[in-house]
Order: C-alpha cells, then sequence, then structure tokens
C-alpha cells in the first residue's frame, strides 16, 4: 500500500516526499525515517500566546494580534508596503518590502492580522519589518498549543513541509511505539529515564512550560549508550584476536635509550613500559588458539601534551618489533609530519641496522616500486607515510604493529584497512598504537576512552621551559617586528601565522601570501619563506627543509604546521587574528615553538575590541601552558558545540549530545552500555543501527 513505512525505511516512503525533497533530506544525512524521527529542532518559537502592542520591546521576538487601521503603498523603489496594526493598548507599524501587487489583498482595512516577527526601532519607533502573519475578518484566531520548532536544514527545505514530515512519523510512532523503545523497561526505571517516545514527542511540539534541556538530556544518553556499547562491542571481538607476541630485548632498547640526545621523563618511561607490557604480553591460557608466538592485540591510546614526547615512544615500540624480524607502519596525517618522522627516525637509528622507508602520495613514481618489494619482502622494518600506506599496491610481509599519527584525522575504515594488510595470517591484527596531541579535560578523558588502554604522557622534558605568551592587540604590530628583528639577530628564528592563504574582499582576516609580502618589505635582511596547503608537496618540503637548515629567518604559515613540527631553533609564533581561532587550536599552534632548551615565545595578535568570550580564551592561553588545564577551561568556556571542528581539533561528534552541556551522563551512560551488554546483548544491535552510521562518534577511537 502506498506511504507504508517502518522506522527503516528510506525517507521517498514518507507522503509528500517526491525526489527533490529527498535529494535536499539526504544532503542532511536524513535518509530514513529513523533520521528524521531525530533530527531535533535547534530552536523553537512560542506562539501560544498574543502580547500586548504597549509591552512590545526592541530587540525582542513576540507575537501579537490587532485591526489594521491603515495602509500605505509605495509601489516604486523597494515597492514598500506600510501597515498600521493596532491593538486594544496601541499601534505598531508593520513594514513590508519587495511587496508584489497581489500580495496587497492580504493587507485590507479592517482586517485582522495575527503577526509573528522581530520588534526593531526604526525612525524614533517601533516597528516589525517582514513578520510571519495570519489573516481572516474576525478577531478569533486559533493560537499554537505547543512551542513551534525550528529544524536545521538546508537551502529548499523548508520549516513547514519538515514539521508535517516530523507529524507524521509521530503518529507513526504512536500506533509502534514497540520500534521506537530500544532500552528495555526494567533499565529505564533502574536509571530514571523516559520513554523515548514521550522525549520525542516533547521534543519536537513542548508544551510552553516544558524543560527542554533534560528531555533533550534523555535523548542524548540514549545516543551516548550506543556509543558506549559500539566501543565495548569493538573491544570484545579485539581481545578475541591473536596477534604475534613480540619478545622484548630489554639490553638493545637501553642502548637506543642511551644514544637518543635527551633524558626521558617518567611519564615517558611509564607509556614504554606499558606500550612494551602489550606486545610482549603472555597469552591467557583460557582463550582458545592462544600459543606461545600469539597474544591479545595491543589497542592503546597514547595521549599527550604539545611537545611531551610521543614520538620516541613510537619510535622504541617500533624497535621492539623489529628487533623481532617484523613490521612496523606508521601513519601521519600530513605529507609535512612523515617527512618529519622519517627524518627523526633516521637519525635516532643511524647506529641500528634498521631499514626506514617513507611512502607518501608524493614519492617519485620510479622509487615506488622498490619501495613495495622491500615492503613485501620484509626487508623494510619501519615504513612511515601518510594514506599511501594502505592503498592496494602494499603488502607487508609481516605487519605487526601499527601507529596512528593524531588518529582522528583518519576514518575507522583507514585505520582498519592498514592494520590487517599483512600477506602472513592476512586476517590476523596488528597491535595498533594511537598518539594524540590533543588534550581531552580530564573529565572527560577516562570516560570517552574506557575502551582503550590509556598511557597519559603529562609532563614535558626536562630542558624545556614554558612558552611565556602575551595576547598584543594588531595596532602595536611595529613593536613586534622589533622583538622578531631582535630574535633573528641572535640566529634563532620565528612562524607567524595567519588564517588565510589569500586575501578576501568580504573578510578582513590575514593572509599568508599579502604577510609574506608584507614582510618582505618590512623585513628587506631576512629571509621569508612562505607554506600553505594550495602549494605542491614539492614546494611544502622544500621550504620545510630550508627551514630546518635556518636558512629561512621567519617562515609564514597557515595552519598546515599545526601538528607535529620539531624545530628547535624556532622560538617565536606570531598568531594573526588570534581571536578567530579555537583555544585547543592555539595551543596546538604554540607548540611549535619551545621545544628546545632557548626562551620561547607566542605572541596572539587580535584586532580590538575583542568580544567577552574571546578574551576570555586568549586570556586563558596567556596564563596557562599545560593543555589539559586549557582544554578544563575550554570546556567551561565554549558554548554549545561538539569537541571537533575549529573550535576544538578532534572528530568526536554527535547527533544530539552536547559535550560542553552533557559530560556528566557520561558516567551513567557508561554504566548503563556495561549492564545491556551483560544483560542484553540483543538489544545494542538495534541501538547502532539508529546511531552508529557515520564515523563521526566514539568509534573513531578505535
Amino acid at each position: 500500500m502506498a506511504n507504508q513505512f517502518t522506522l527503516y525505511s528510506p525517507v521517498k516512503r514518507l507522503k509528500g516526499v517526491g525526489p527533490q525533497l529527498e535529494k535536499r533530506l539526504a544532503q542532511l544525512n536524513l535518509l530514513t525515517v529513523q533520521d528524521c524521527l531525530f533530527h531535533l529542532p535547534f530552536r523553537y518559537e512560542d506562539r501560544t500566546c498574543v502580547t500586548p502592542i504597549k509591552d512590545l520591546e526592541a530587540g525582542q521576538i513576540y507575537q501579537i494580534q490587532g485591526k489594521i487601521t491603515k495602509t500605505q503603498h509605495q509601489p516604486s523603489g523597494k515597492k514598500v508596503l506600510t501597515v498600521e496594526l493596532t491593538d486594544h493598548s496601541g499601534s505598531l507599524k508593520l513594514k513590508f518590502f519587495n511587496i508584489h501587487t497581489q500580495q496587497l489583498n492580504q493587507f485590507r482595512h479592517g482586517d485582522y492580522l495575527l503577526c509573528y516577527g522581530l520588534v526593531q526601532i526604526w525612525d524614533n519607533a517601533l516597528q516589525m519589518s517582514h513578520p510571519d502573519t495570519k489573516q481572516q475578518t474576525n478577531n478569533q484566531f486559533t493560537l499554537d498549543n505547543t512551542l513551534t520548532p525550528v529544524y536545521p536544514l538546508t537551502k529548499g527545505l523548508h520549516q513547514s513541509a519538515f514539521r508535517k514530515l516530523i507529524k507524521q512519523i509521530l503518529t507513526y510512532a504512536h500506533n509502534n511505539s514497540h520500534s521506537i523503545e530500544l532500552l528495555p523497561a526494567e533499565c529505564q526505571t533502574q536509571f530514571s529515564l523516559n520513554s523515548t517516545l514521550s522525549n520525542l514527542e516533547a521534543l519536537h511540539f513542548p508544551s510552553p512550560t516544558e524543560n527542554i534541556g533534560k528531555l533533550r538530556q534523555q535523548i542524548a544518553t540514549e545516543e551516548l549508550i550506543a556509543n558506549y556499547l559500539y566501543l565495548i562491542d569493538l573491544k570484545t571481538k579485539h581481545i578475541q584476536c591473536n596477534a604475534p607476541r613480540i619478545v622484548v630485548q630489554s639490553e638493545i632498547i637501553q642502548q637506543f635509550i642511551n644514544s637518543i640526545p635527551f633524558e626521558l621523563t617518567n611519564a615517558q618511561t611509564s607509556a614504554i613500559n606499558d606500550i612494551v607490557n602489550d606486545l610482549s604480553k603472555i597469552p591467557d591460557a583460557h582463550r582458545e588458539n592462544d600459543n606461545a608466538s600469539s597474544t591479545t592485540p595491543m589497542l592503546r591510546l597514547i595521549q599527550g601534551d604539545v611537545g611531551s614526547g610521543k614520538t620516541v615512544t613510537a619510535a622504541i615500540a617500533s624497535l621492539c618489533v623489529a628487533l623481532n624480524d617484523m613490521q612496523t607502519a606508521i601513519m601521519a596525517p600530513t605529507e609535512i609530519l612523515a617527512n618529519q618522522h622519517y627524518a627523526t627516525f633516521k637519525q635516532w637509528f643511524s647506529s641500528f641496522d634498521i631499514e626506514i622507508t617513507l611512502l607518501t602520495s608524493q614519492t617519485i613514481t620510479s622509487n615506488k616500486q622498490v619501495i613495495y618489494e622491500g615492503i613485501r619482502t620484509g626487508t623494510a622494518k619501519i615504513i612511515i607515510g601518510t594514506q599511501a600506506l594502505y592503498q592496494e599496491q602494499v603488502e607487508f610481509k609481516a605487519l605487526a604493529l601499527t601507529i596512528i599519527d593524531e588518529q582522528h584525522r583518519f576514518g575507522v575504515e583507514q585505520r582498519r584497512a592498514l592494520q590487517t594488510k599483512r600477506i602472513e595470517n592476512h586476517h590476523s591484527p596488528a597491535h595498533q598504537l594511537i598518539l594524540s596531541a590533543t588534550p581531552i579535560p580530564r573529565s572527560l578523558a577516562m570516560t570517552l576512552f574506557s575502551c582503550l588502554d590509556i598511557s597519559v604522557i603529562d609532563e614535558k622534558p626536562k630542558q624545556r621551559q614554558p612558552v611565556k605568551t602575551a595576547a598584543i592587540a594588531s595596532q602595536q604590530r611595529s613593536e613586534i617586528m622589533k622583538k622578531i628583528e631582535g630574535i633573528c639577530s641572535l640566529g634563532q628564528q620565528a612562524y607567524w601565522v595567519c588564517p588565510a592563504i589569500s586575501s578576501n574582499e568580504d573578510s578582513d582576516l590575514a593572509s599568508a601570501q599579502h604577510t609574506h609580502q608584507q614582510l618582505q618589505t618590512e623585513l628587506p635582511n631576512r629571509a621569508i619563506g612562505l607554506i600553505h596547503g594550495k602549494l605542491s608537496s614539492e614546494d611544502k618540503t622544500e621550504t620545510m627543509l630550508k627551514f630546518n637548515r635556518n636558512d629561512i629567518d621567519i617562515l609564514v604559515a597557515t595552519t598546515v604546521i599545526e601538528v607535529g613540527l620539531d624545530n628547535p631553533n624556532a622560538t617565536v609564533i606570531v598568531i594573526e587574528n588570534a581571536d578567530h581561532f579555537g583555544l585547543a587550536q592555539l595551543h596546538q599552534l604554540r607548540g611549535r615553538v619551545g621545544r628546545g632548551s632557548l626562551p620561547s615565545y607566542c605572541i596572539l595578535l587580535y584586532n580590538a575590541p575583542l568580544s567577552h568570550e574571546a578574551h576570555a580564551r586568549l586570556d586563558t592561553l596567556r596564563k596557562h601552558n599545560d593543555g589539559f588545564k586549557i582544554a578544563e577551561e575550554d570546556l567551561n568556556l565554549r558554548g554549545p558545540g561538539e569537541i571537533g571542528g575549529t573550535a576544538q581539533t578532534g572528530a568526536i561528534k554527535f547527533k544530539t549530545v552536547d559535550l560542553q552541556l552533557d559530560h556528566h551522563l557520561l558516567p551513567t551512560a557508561s554504566q548503563i552500555a556495561k549492564w545491556l551488554h551483560s544483560s542484553t546483548p540483543n538489544a545494542q544491535y538495534r541501538l547502532f543501527q539508529r546511531w552508529i552510521q557515520t564515523d563521526n562518534n566514539l568509534s573513531c577511537l578505535i
């Protein structure tokens, strides 16, 4: 029968959804009926009451009701219609621009209007411009009895059309509540959760007195439960696999530690011990198919602040594997970082007979076959690269360890594709080590990462000094130029970061290209370099080599330098339009300096006046060098939004969860997920179908 549907039906089964509407819904990733049902309003309009005209205040949105007592039409120019609306308390002018002749009949003298809109001051008087209106010949309007939902939609998809779809779906849900309720009744009772259907009905069309925040958090709890269950499921499957057991040659590992040009911190040593124990773990006696040569695959997250020294932990893990005649693949998110890792590893392992190779999309074609052969035969023991590592031509002989740097920049499938790329025993996963320089607030980390083994490196190398940070108005730029010139005269180097590549007449953001030209003029005796994302890989690599050789005094850059660059001679970073960056990104950028023993500085340039929020962000960065502390402050400072995007680097995104508002739900959601996993395992797969649809959730951690 036409228009019959279930929650899992495609949206085209809904009444009124044709090809065009289906396409627009798909742009919002609304592919099924259930997707639409859980697409919640982001705000509401109160059309349940009428405000007397005498009580109106500028800058507020109201619903008013009255009689048309005067109209004035200006047919030329902007074709303005002015309507005077009068109620028992006073009069208000309504303005309609670009009015068409046929629309004039909607505003007849003596008729009544119900209007909803923003009240503003114009010509020293209050008025509404283009309010929503309903017209009739008497004053007996029927008001809404619920708030009117406003949804995040796309161009061409109107609010009224989407509201009709939601009402249609809710009618179905009334008659099929069993398909809505995925949490067992005993779970709802034990943890004081309302029914999902009642929450959804109230969220889509709430009464004026409804506690919308509490309702949304009930739905958010279900989404968190689903994500935790998914992590538990992945972890359960993971520990049932076998990975190669690595025999650790402690004496050689100690030789390596003695050879590197710095002393390990206690936190680094602790993380290395965790990794070594994971790799060499004796298999559990009760596990099927276990033998002395295999063990549970490591799945460990190394979380460390900027410049805390995560790379050396990866190097020692790679050495352990290489000494067992097996391979390690290290995947970096950018060619710049892959090249840097390659150079660092070549230096550190110069006295060891270990072949290290580099593979990126820009590797010369004539060299690729040699590299592929080295990987396939197993002569290449440490393979460093970008996404090129999981392309079809790459086959590992004995891949025992994958190391993912800045893991949030890769998709789940990309990481899995790399983890199982081995010729011998292809379906057996390698050990996995994940590196992240994105500090997560301690109040969240242990819950968000509850299904991972975690090592935290929260110490900086002993020789490094805290970076001194100052926020300076752009009007004082000349003073900054003197500071930069002074630093360069000592043989040190500087970064100058801009938010844009090129100038845009619609934006006043500083551009790297313009700043590069400007600095060449202002500092003619200094070598000024330029790097940004649109340059070719060859140009970027050459520029970074020159900067690392001290052939460039000042490197003008976009945020392409945000991750991983390590030049101890760079002691100053200037960040233009700093108020346009999120706290975490500013902290990451600041981490490009202070990587040696020299005093280092971060200068945050801003255009005055600063908003209250921007001032609070910059002040937080100025006061704190600890990324974990900054993450805590960021959580307190930011308004609604996910930990992700420009506000905070990372890819933890949800449909309904707002970690800034909902972090207190995490312990309960984790507890419920564990309870469901042990008591009602079949419930989890329908929850996955509802919530685990993209790579933009907690599943990104595995």
